[in-house]
């Protein structure tokens, strides 16, 4: 997910990367992953972001 610290919206992402990543990890370290969670915080670019700052 990624989630805009200003207005809390939230976006959902799917990357299959994610996926490749969870599987090598796991095989490397022989352990079985059952899931997994990545949540990334930041600004969105809403022009109408309603908590957004200004820049100056």
């Amino acid at each position: 997910h990624l989630i805009c610290i200003d207005c809390n919206q939230v976006q959902e992402f799917c990357d299959p990367r994610i996926q490749n990543i969870q599987n090598t990890v796991g095989e490397i370290l022989n352990f079985q992953v059952l899931h997994h969670s990545l949540i990334l915080y930041g600004n969105c670019t809403k022009v109408n972001c309603p908590n957004k700052t200004e820049n100056p």
